[in-house]
């Protein structure tokens, strides 16, 4: 047998293995990060072709295939660095439940001044805290089915995407699962959620937020927001149910909505229907809240 076809059978059976372990749910492979790294492929054959005159070549090209592949498995199989799982026996709320805990991490780069954050389906129950260390932190408590993170960065920004997805990498809105997620509090944070009817306890205090969105309709989310030099944007695509703001006291705040509004306490009602707080308009930073669809219940409140 020639040795170059001893080269391409490891990697036959590596990639064979691989997806066999995906099949079973066991890995979760990032195709976007890896197609990102293609020309490697012309790289690899390169040495190969060079090193094949030579005596000791085969084992060169062998050392180099075998970095290779560990490589594409490094920066491919998401879940190998972003996730461990153990039972779920945390002494909170979600206890008693027969699910399992997944923790999904980030590191923080200190280069990294923005970022954001999607969540895609299958949440009822989702916190948000600040998290000193990581750049993201989450835990989850699923049952058959589990989130994965994806993470692409580019020069001072990073989008993370939190997705629950079934063994065939589809992508699911099942209920009954649980988020604890902590943000660090030193970029500033756009945050996206695909949740149907789902509850949000957001305490926000000490980050840095230019944009929260809710996709789906929500039917219960008490969000505490801080001081912060940018305005924040607040917005509601679908409804709500119960919404319940809490801000610092000298918080200036325009609120815009489709359906009509009762008065709220502290707020003029302007010509264009929104409702502003009196020092809104000379203001440079504050927050600005998006309602569309139809909602039953709005308060906000002050600290």
């Amino acid at each position: 047998m020639k040795r170059e076809n001893a080269i391409w059978g490891l990697v036959l059976i590596v990639t064979g293995a691989v997806f066999l372990l995906q099949n079973f749910g066991l890995v979760h492979l990032d195709w976007d990060q890896i197609w990102r790294f293609w020309p490697l492929v012309l790289i690899l054959l390169g040495f190969n072709f060079l090193f094949s005159r030579y005596r000791g070549g085969f084992l060169i090209s062998l050392v180099l295939t075998i970095l290779f592949l560990a490589f594409l498995l490094y920066e491919g199989l998401v879940i190998t660095r972003h996730q461990t799982v153990k039972p779920f026996n945390r002494n909170s709320a979600w206890s008693g439940q027969k699910q399992q805990e997944s923790i999904y991490t980030e590191d923080y780069e200190t280069n990294v001044k923005y970022a954001n954050l999607t969540i895609n389906g299958g949440v009822s129950n989702c916190l948000i805290e600040s998290e000193p260390d990581k750049l993201f932190k989450a835990i989850s408590a699923t049952g058959y089915y589990k989130y994965f993170l994806r993470s692409l960065y580019s020069d001072s920004s990073v989008s993370l995407s939190l997705q629950l997805k079934d063994k065939a990498d589809h992508p699911l809105s099942v209920k009954g699962n649980k988020l604890d997620v902590r943000l660090n509090t030193h970029p500033l944070w756009t945050i996206n959620t695909n949740a149907p009817s789902s509850t949000f306890i957001f305490d926000m205090s000490t980050l840095r937020i230019g944009s929260l969105s809710f996709s789906e309709k929500v039917s219960f989310a008490k969000i505490k927001l801080g001081t912060s030099r940018e305005t924040t944007t607040v917005k509601l695509d679908d409804g709500f149910e119960k919404l319940a703001f809490t801000v610092p006291r000298a918080t200036q705040i325009k609120v815009l909505s489709e359906e009509d509004l009762p008065s709220l306490k502290g707020f003029s009602k302007q010509a264009d229907g929104s409702f502003i707080t009196s020092g809104y308009k000379e203001s440079d930073a504050g927050i600005q809240i998006v309602l569309k669809g139809k909602g039953s219940d709005l308060s906000i409140d002050y600290y």
